[in-house]
């Protein structure tokens, strides 16, 4: 994840988007599936990282805040993933990515 985040990601994004994407990354995804071997990620640990977002990944909470991050923020974590681990295939590092069979939250649109 860090390789690809500073060899592929960080050059070529704006420097908003590559914070937020060190942020997911390093906080987020890192964390909890950080210590699975790259060959061995499936989308079954995937789906189990999305599945903990969404009930307990905030890092900081307010007092009117759930534990939980946003499916919004919790499809961006997937966008990312996928993108990343679609270099891995296209490196022959994994023979598929595993983020094409998860089921991703969609996000929710807010009530304006």
């Amino acid at each position: 994840m860090r390789t690809w985040y500073k060899l592929y990601a960080k050059p070529n994004i704006r420097t908003a988007t590559a914070n937020r994407y060190e942020l997911m990354a390093e906080k987020y995804t890192i964390p909890r599936i950080g210590i699975v071997k790259l060959k061995k990620l499936t989308t079954r640990h995937l789906q189990k990282l999305y599945k903990e977002l969404l009930e307990s990944g905030r890092i900081q909470i307010g007092k009117s805040q759930s534990k939980g991050l946003s499916t919004t923020t919790v499809h961006s974590v997937h966008l990312m993933l996928h993108v990343a681990l679609g270099r891995a295939v296209k490196e022959r590092f994994i023979p598929r990515n595993p983020c094409k069979d998860c089921i991703v939250p969609k996000p929710r649109k807010l009530d304006i």
